[in-house]
């Protein structure tokens, strides 16, 4: 078989980014819906969901996202940085790679600028 940028990537780091961008949407939409209607947590929290559905989209039809464990952070910023750290893992070959990094990096900087 040969080998293809599908068979040399490790898919893993992606999907665990795709994993932690759609737990972080939840708690911030969760935080939102507490904090009010003028909240700016509810654009922190589409902008969250958007790079989720992003990097699933950028994974492979056989792979799949996992599970959150129950054992992950309930603080959206702390599981952002997760995901932060998480995309230096990607390999640089995949498409859409580099913008999915920039757009994490752009949500820590609000979730820090929102948390302060």
């Amino acid at each position: 078989m040969p080998k293809t940028l599908a068979t040399e990537v490790s898919w893993q780091p992606l999907g665990e980014i795709a994993c932690l961008l759609q737990l972080a949407a939840d708690q911030l939409w969760q935080a939102a819906d507490t904090a009010g209607i003028d909240s700016p947590l509810h654009s922190l929290g589409l902008g969250t969901f958007l790079a989720a559905s992003h990097a699933t989209d950028m994974l492979p039809a056989d792979k799949e996202v996992p599970d959150h464990s129950p054992s992950q952070s309930s603080d959206p910023l702390r599981v952002l940085e997760a995901a932060e750290q998480l995309t230096l893992q990607l390999d640089p070959r995949v498409a859409g790679a580099s913008e999915l990094r920039i757009t994490i990096a752009d949500l820590v900087r609000e979730a820090r600028h929102s948390a302060a």
